[in-house]
């Protein structure tokens, strides 16, 4: 009930509607009081002026016992509480009658008396009286109390007419528009309010109305375009996942494509220190024949066999060196080639994976003019994946090569690593090539986006670098470039991958 906009109204009209009544019965009442007091002022006057023509031939006759006879009849009424005669002649003295005194609500009248013979006037003196003039509350009530009853009847009858003009011109239309919300809650339709009018409520159920015509046009085109957008989500997932799929083979190609040249320049490594062993073991062969014809002949010299054992001596050093060349080369080619085609972790050297990967890389840089380098120090112990840092490393050597030393007559990249505290090492790649305009290294990250668009260049390179590095390193990667003085990576790689991959 406290709540109703009807209670609201009443607590605020009513007390206005109380204090303009209040005020209206105060005015009401100080009029009726000083109308009283008027009313006996005018009395005083006109009492004092008769006792002065009462008095005017005593006065004359000089006879102060009827003077005092008609003063002493006058206070008598319980209005007058004194009355003082002065008299001009000199032979007789003031008369007083009553208690003279001044005091709230009793006030002083004067009348000359006036004595007129044969139309000359004289004045013989003056009589004043005085007289209380306070308000006689019995009588003044009897005025009000029907001023009272009809200022009441006006409020009650003022509230009411309020209350039902209130009804028909605010709480009608408001009935109505709540009538039309509560069918919409229960039903789901929307009924516009009859109601025309040219107030202010009118308006305002008038622009009720657009707004249900126009929130059902709004409700139509949304679901025209949920049915849209659930149609285009459903396509976006599955272009979503046909690119998934794309971009997983590109990254396996990726993969195995810079596999296939680790392979193509490990093979070419491998077959020189082969074909130098190959050529000492044939030397070897055909030594040993010519020592053993010299042997089954009797014509064998000491000159000779130890000539031949000086050759052999010379000839298993050689094929001893290269043959390790050979298997160290394999072994590290194996354990890179091992790494970057699973996905395990283990631990490891970050400088030794380093030399290891760049090992496999040298070939094809063998008989260019760049120069790659690898900085830092050893011992700095990872638990992580290696495969997945060599192929960052792979990568990005990768495009250093195609990429950054395009046009270039000599260049230099630089790996280094360090150790930054207990849990960090960072990896740095650096080189002095074209370098990159800002426009295009801002899209250096993005997935297929590359300058080699059709001629060779898949623009995965640099996104599988993002994505090994924060997902499945762990770590974070940022790139700096200035046009024509090179690029630089910055890795910052935990020496423990996170356990949740």
């Amino acid at each position: 009930m406290t709540d109703s906009i009807r209670y609201q109204f009443l607590l605020r009209i009513l007390p206005a509607f109380f204090f303009t009544s209040v005020i209206f019965l105060l005015i009401l009442t100080s009029f009726e009081l000083n109308t009283a007091k008027e009313a006996k002022r005018e009395l005083a006057k006109q009492k004092v002026e008769n006792l002065a023509l009462l008095l005017t031939e005593p006065v004359w006759q000089l006879s102060n016992t009827l003077s005092s006879n008609i003063m002493s009849a006058t206070i008598e009424a319980h209005e007058v509480t004194c009355v003082v005669l002065e008299q001009d002649s000199e032979i007789t003295p003031i008369i007083r009658k009553g208690v003279c005194k001044e005091a709230d609500g009793v006030e002083t009248f004067s009348s000359p008396i006036i004595y007129t013979n044969q139309g000359r006037a004289r004045q013989l003196g003056k009589v004043s009286i005085q007289m209380s003039i306070t308000n006689d509350w019995k009588a003044i009530s009897r005025k009000i109390l029907p001023l009272i009853i009809l200022s009441v009847i006006l409020f009650v009858l003022t509230v009411v007419i309020s209350l039902l003009a209130f009804r028909s011109t605010i709480l009608a239309p408001l009935a109505h528009v709540s009538y039309s919300l509560r069918h919409y809650q229960k039903t789901g339709t929307r009924n516009p309010v009859d109601w025309k009018t040219n107030d202010e409520l009118g308006l305002l159920i008038q622009e009720y109305n657009n707004s249900l015509q126009h929130q059902q046009q709004t409700e139509n085109q949304l679901e025209t375009a949920k049915h849209d957008a659930e149609k285009a989500r459903h396509d976006a997932e599955m272009a979503l996942n046909n690119l998934k799929q794309a971009q997983k083979s590109l990254v396996q190609a990726e993969k195995m494509a810079s596999l296939g040249s680790l392979v193509a320049g490990i093979a070419h490594e491998v077959n020189t220190p082969l074909g130098n062993s190959l050529t000492i073991a044939t030397t070897i062969t055909e030594a040993t024949k010519d020592i053993s014809k010299d042997i089954e002949a009797g014509a064998l010299r000491k000159s000779v066999l130890e000539n031949y054992i000086h050759s052999m001596n010379e000839a298993s050093t050689i094929l001893e060196r290269n043959l390790h060349n050979a298997a160290d080369q394999i072994r590290k080619f194996k354990q890179v080639a091992v790494d970057q085609t699973s996905e395990k972790r283990r631990k490891f050297d970050l400088r030794l994976l380093l030399d290891e990967v760049l090992y496999t890389l040298y070939p094809q840089v063998k008989h260019s003019p760049y120069d790659i380098k690898a900085i830092g120090p050893e011992g700095i112990l990872m638990n992580s994946y290696p495969g997945q840092l060599g192929q960052i490393i792979t990568n990005c050597f990768n495009n250093t090569i195609l990429h950054g030393f395009e046009g270039k007559e000599s260049g230099e990249l630089t790996f280094s690593v360090n150790q930054l505290d207990d849990e960090w090492a960072s990896l740095i790649i650096e080189d002095n090539g074209c370098g990159m305009p800002p426009e295009e290294l801002k899209k250096a990250f993005d997935p297929f986006y590359t300058t080699k668009l059709g001629q060779g260049g898949s623009g995965l390179g640099l996104n599988l670098v993002y994505n090994l590095t924060t997902s499945l390193l762990g770590g974070s990667v940022s790139i700096s470039s200035v046009v024509g003085q090179g690029l630089k990576l910055t890795f910052k790689i935990p020496l423990n991958a996170p356990s949740s991959h």
